[in-house]
């Protein structure tokens, strides 16, 4: 069983991983390992923090990552939401909409990685959007509050998950009707609640990502 690379923004997307992707991708034959950015170069003996940081920063991790070739493949998942400026073609975004700003960043990470097993991913717009492909099951984590209604109206509006903006994303929508929202523990939750084939149903991007990231593995699992 080969391993595979996540680089991700923080403590929610690292237990998403673990929790969510790990299971899918077994499978595969292959082994998710999620890490964290490091915010800065740690003491000895001191944890790394996540969050997204500057890109040359993260580029330095990723250029890490892929000097592995015991990995299947290396891979991110951060928030287009406050991506920081100095991202590659940030500085050059094409008119359209955030999905075609995703995408195209994601091919200049790409094109500045120049490597075969790097796929990179922005999530579109947050994390918290993945949420949104089954509203009941927020409210269901929320049952005192009774907001299943305003919830599946957000989702509603939009054409998917994804595209709840960045005006007003997603994790602000949630905090406003369900002030008790944490994202790392019953976030999570509840996106293993919702279920991967739900999501990738909802959220095209998404899936797009994973559908990559399955033909990898694939590749990896026929080499053996």
């Amino acid at each position: 069983m080969k391993k595979a690379h996540f680089l991700v923004e923080g403590r929610t997307e690292a237990f998403f991983v673990t929790q969510v992707l790990v299971p899918h991708f077994l499978k595969f034959s292959v082994a998710p390992n999620p890490i964290e950015i490091k915010t800065r170069q740690p003491y000895a003996g001191a944890a790394s923090r996540g969050g997204i940081v500057a890109y040359s920063l993260i580029r330095e991790q990723l250029k890490r990552l892929l000097g592995d070739s015991s990995a299947a493949w290396v891979t991110t998942m951060f928030d287009f939401y406050q991506l920081k400026k100095d991202f590659p073609g940030m500085d050059k975004l094409p008119r359209g909409s955030a999905r075609d700003n995703v995408r195209f960043i994601e091919a200049e990470m790409q094109t500045n990685l120049n490597h075969q097993r790097f796929v990179p991913y922005l999530q579109l717009h947050e994390f918290e959007a993945l949420l949104f492909s089954q509203p009941e099951q927020i409210s269901a984590a929320f049952p005192k509050d009774k907001r299943e209604k305003e919830l599946v109206a957000i989702r509603k509006s939009f054409p998917t998950p994804e595209d709840i903006n960045h005006d007003q994303p997603p994790s602000k929508r949630l905090k406003q009707l369900v002030p008790q929202f944490d994202k790392v523990n019953i976030g999570v939750q509840i996106a293993a609640s919702i279920g991967l084939e739900t999501m990738r149903r909802e959220c095209p991007h998404f899936h797009q990502w994973l559908q990559k990231l399955e033909t990898f593995s694939k590749e990896t699992k026929d080499d053996r």
